[in-house]
C-alpha cells in the first residue's frame, strides 16, 4: 500500500494538536500539510510543526477569503512569527470530532 499524505488540515486554538497528530501516525498517515491563512490557522500550522517535525509541514499564505483585502506585509509576517507577540495556539482542551462538520483535520477520512 502506498503512504498516505493528508494534504490539506487545519488547526485552530482549542484542538487537541497532538491528539490529531498520534491518531494520524497510529492511521499510517506519512504526513500532513498544516495550511495556514488567517492569524488562527497559521499559529495552528506552527505548533503541528513544532510538534512533530518532519510530519506536520506547515503552509503559510492568503486566505481566499481575505484575498480582497491583502493584510500589511508587516502585520502578514507577524502571523508567522514565534515570538511572544505572534499569535500562538493555546493549549489544546478537547479532540476535534472528526465526523463533525466543524472538524478541519480528519486522519480517518483524509479530509
Amino acid at each position: 500500500m502506498a503512504p498516505l499524505f493528508d494534504s490539506h488540515c487545519h488547526f485552530a486554538p482549542g484542538d487537541d494538536i497532538a491528539g490529531v497528530l498520534a491518531r494520524a501516525r497510529e492511521a499510517g498517515l506519512s504526513g500532513l500539510l498544516a495550511v495556514g491563512g488567517d492569524a488562527a490557522a497559521d499559529a495552528g500550522a506552527r505548533a503541528a510543526a513544532a510538534l512533530a517535525p518532519g510530519f506536520a509541514l506547515p503552509a503559510f499564505g492568503i486566505d481566499r477569503t481575505e484575498a480582497g483585502s491583502i493584510p500589511d506585509p508587516a502585520a502578514l509576517a507577524s502571523r508567522r512569527s514565534d515570538s511572544p507577540s505572534g499569535s500562538r495556539a493555546s493549549s489544546p482542551s478537547a479532540a476535534p470530532t472528526p465526523s463533525a462538520p466543524s472538524s478541519r483535520c480528519s486522519p480517518a477520512t483524509g479530509s
